[in-house]
């Protein structure tokens, strides 16, 4: 699969979820459940960093199985992640 094709398949997949109110993006603030910041941990330096989505924990582990991508601030590169990977983070994300 080349990497168009794995944007697009990310983007219609997150689409569908946002659709279901599965999940929200994090600048959507009208909120009526307890949301956090979906987080994965870089795999180069071992921090942890934000995905750009925000959801509720049950939401989230009711979510099928995906795989997106997120640039991240410490390293400067563009990191693959999956949703088993993932976890919900209450509390904001600190900026880098």
């Amino acid at each position: 699969m080349h990497a168009k094709d794995v944007d697009a398949a990310v983007a219609v997949a997150s689409n569908d979820l946002h659709r279901r109110g599965l999940i929200e993006w994090r600048n959507d603030k009208s909120q009526e459940r307890p949301m956090g910041a979906v987080m994965v941990r870089c795999p180069q330096t071992g921090r942890d960093i934000p995905t750009g989505l925000t959801t509720d924990r049950k939401s989230f582990e009711a979510m099928p199985v995906f795989f997106a991508r997120v640039h991240c601030p410490i390293c400067r590169t563009e990191h693959e992640w999956f949703a088993k990977e993932a976890w919900v983070c209450d509390a904001e994300p600190r900026p880098y």
